[in-house]
């Protein structure tokens, strides 16, 4: 259940995130990705399921930051990893219904934001997702910690297989 509660949070705020100006996909089916999180202690052992809090956010048009609701415990996703991951945390735009694609030049950019709170460690990090496309051109997966570039996903250059997921280690 929930699993269920967390992927409907990060669907409402993939949906919210979306800047009217600059997300203009004009239709199809524009999916989003799955990026799971390798959280590890200073001494590289993973956390423990309950031993991190996470809420989401979006930015608003107004570039100011808007927090969804209280904190929850991250769950562990229990799919078959070789290691210890949490989430997922959601990225990309998702227009819903139909199965066409956008129209060549269509241009988006959208972002997502999850506080992570770790037990016994002061420190909030921020992730932000950015999901920035000029279709079909291209169309890159960023992932920023605490406004820093952690990691790009999806860029042609540096092919990354799936599933995604980053490391962060506190």
């Amino acid at each position: 259940m929930k699993a269920i509660y967390i992927l409907s949070i990060f669907s409402i705020i993939m949906i919210l995130a979306c800047n009217k100006e600059e997300n203009k996909p004009s239709g199809g089916d524009l999916l989003t990705y799955n990026v799971y999180l390798d959280l590890q202690k200073s001494d590289g052992t993973s956390f423990n399921e309950g031993e991190i809090e996470a809420k989401g956010g979006y930015l608003n048009e107004e570039g100011q930051l808007v927090y969804n609701g209280d904190w929850f415990q991250l769950p562990i996703n229990l799919d078959s990893f070789e290691k210890t991951l949490f989430g997922p945390f959601e990225i990309g735009v998702s227009s819903g219904g139909g199965s066409n694609e956008p129209e060549s030049g269509t241009e988006w950019v959208s972002n997502t934001l999850l506080l992570l709170r770790y037990q016994g460690i002061t420190e909030i990090d921020t992730l932000r997702s950015r999901d920035s496309s000029r279709y079909p051109d291209f169309r890159y997966f960023d992932i920023f910690k605490n406004d820093s570039l952690l990691q790009r996903f999806n860029d042609p250059e540096n092919y990354i297989e799936k599933p995604w997921y980053i490391t962060i280690q506190k």
